[in-house]
């Protein structure tokens, strides 16, 4: 990677694709901070000497610090986090309005429904009505049949038939309000699994936020306790007891 890049930047531009962060070490070379804050000389990564990683990279007293680095990259972090979490309330807010627009369009599509379900049966109520009514015979007719009981017999057919008529419309339109309340069920349960899903996509990043700042905070505390052991004075060796007289 270094050989193929033909300047700082461009050799920087490659790390930082491949999640590092070129600095200065606490040696005063030039370095690469991954996002968990692990160090690597590069040197040792491209196996190149000094001389020959200057001459690309230039001073390495112009790049910033390793602690400034990852300070940078965890900030870097907690934009990019806050972005992605910024972009899932989008999308929740946005779906909560899809939602509510659809369950508009839902009603009134339903009060259409509903409305011509109701006039289709008035219809049929009327003109079977009327054909039930038709079977009574007028004037002379009707009065004998009144007396022969062919006029009972009509009427108590008649009253079987609307009864039947009767149960049948309002089964019908029960059938209807159930289909639709089963629609709107349906639409409802989508946005519950959306909302579970958005929620959780949320909790998930606020973890994976954590988790990269935890290993942030780590690999500092372990840089520290590196540098303390550093600064502490060797002891001497004790020396044996001479055993010449």
């Amino acid at each position: 990677m270094l050989a193929a890049s033909d300047s700082r930047s461009s050799f920087s531009h490659a790390l930082e694709e491949r999640g590092y962060r070129l600095a200065r070490g606490d040696k005063g070379g030039h370095v690469a901070i991954s996002w968990q804050g692990q160090v690597l000389p590069i040197t040792r990564a491209t196996k190149k000497r000094v001389a020959v990683v200057a001459a690309k990279l230039g001073d390495p007293n112009d790049l910033p610090s390793v602690e400034d680095t990852k300070q940078r990259i965890k900030a870097d972090l907690g934009q990019t986090f806050s972005r992605m979490a910024g972009e899932v309330c989008a999308t929740r807010r946005a779906a909560k309005g899809t939602l509510k627009s659809q369950i508009e369009q839902m009603v009134r599509l339903h009060q259409t429904e509903r409305a011509k379900l109701d006039q289709a049966l008035e219809r049929r109520w009327n003109n079977e009505t009327k054909g039930r009514t038709d079977r009574f015979r007028l004037g002379v007719k009707g009065l004998w049949d009144r007396v022969t009981g062919r006029h009972r017999a009509i009427r108590e057919r008649n009253e079987d038939e609307a009864y039947a008529a009767l149960m049948r419309d309002r089964h019908q339109r029960q059938s209807l309000i159930d289909a639709q309340l089963a629609d709107r069920r349906e639409l409802h349960q989508q946005h519950r699994t959306l909302e579970r899903d958005l929620l959780r996509t949320v909790q998930y990043i606020k973890s994976e936020r954590n988790e990269f700042r935890e290993q942030l905070d780590q690999s500092d505390r372990w840089t520290k306790q590196v540098k303390n052991r550093s600064k502490r004075p060797r002891r001497r060796r004790r020396q044996s007891p001479s055993l010449e007289m």
